[in-house]
């Protein structure tokens, strides 16, 4: 029973990980694809306020 347990926490802790890893992966590329459209454009960009 015991086994079971770490069984299924140590298989839900890397799903978890392996989730967040991909969103990460797919925000971040999205966030350098709009950067290095705005370096390409030559245009200055708008302060966060």
């Amino acid at each position: 029973m015991i086994k079971l347990f770490w069984l299924v926490l140590s298989v839900g802790c890397i799903g978890w990980y392996l989730a967040v890893l991909g969103l990460v992966a797919i925000k971040g590329g999205a966030d350098i694809k709009d950067m290095l459209k705005r370096l390409s454009d030559d245009t200055p960009a708008a302060p966060n306020e």
